[in-house]
């Protein structure tokens, strides 16, 4: 599936009008952002692996990265998940100065624009970091390749219709792809949400003692237990 299989049936839609067969791409492209806007589609999952420095506590992300879906370390043999930072308070409370001698496995990051801070510093460069992250999908043009899969055709050709209509300021065909668009993205949502995220099942990490109750160094609380 390319664009220009895309602008064929949008085309198509608007009544073969071939004096709209550049502004369709336009069109094409702002409902591929409405999609990327409104959820994180599988469609657009990617893995990547990139090895500690010591004593490097900075590192850099994608470019086109959306959504950081989980990082995990491998230490030896075993991986270890490491636990997101996104409140500026909890940042300056748990990351230390450039003068601390905080060092050890990365167990919690941080995420600004293009980059993440890892905490403690590594101590080693033998730690991997494994990134599952999603991508903003790319500009689309006559001979690029959808990433979305076949199934977001008709969603695709709905939401650019909508929005060529809209643009041409004719509400009533507007609002009946609308419709449409709107309609093929919640069952998109429903298919999704049928398929398991195994990030989702817990990582038991080792820690001092037989407690088996402590995940990822962070002792588990029991809901029942009343506590004061």
């Amino acid at each position: 599936m390319t664009g220009s299989d895309i602008a064929t049936k949008v085309l198509e839609n608007l009544g073969s009008r071939t004096d709209k067969a550049t502004a369709v791409y336009y069109w094409i492209n702002f409902a591929i952002q409405q999609l990327n806007t409104v959820y994180t589609w599988s469609d657009l999952h990617k893995f990547s692996s990139a090895p500690t420095v010591d004593g490097q506590t900075k590192y850099g992300l994608p470019s086109t990265l959306k959504d950081i879906l989980s990082i995990k370390v491998l230490d030896g043999d075993h991986y270890y998940p490491m636990v997101e930072m996104p409140a500026e308070k909890e940042r300056d409370r748990v990351f230390t100065t450039s003068e601390s001698n905080d060092t050890g496995r990365p167990q919690r990051y941080a995420r600004y624009s293009n980059w993440i801070e890892l905490w403690p510093q590594p101590d080693a460069a033998t730690y991997t970091m494994y990134l599952r992250w999603t991508k903003f999908h790319p500009t689309v043009a006559a001979g690029t390749t959808i990433e979305f899969g076949d199934h977001f055709e008709w969603c695709i050709v709905a939401g650019a219709t909508h929005f060529a209509y809209a643009d041409l300021q004719e509400p009533d065909d507007a609002r009946f792809w609308g419709g449409i668009f709107t309609t093929a993205i919640q069952q998109l949502h429903v298919m999704e949400r049928r398929r398991p995220n195994y990030d989702k099942i817990p990582m038991s990490e080792r820690f001092p003692g037989n407690d088996l109750r402590r995940l990822s160094s962070t002792p588990w609380l029991d809901p029942f237990i009343r506590r004061t």
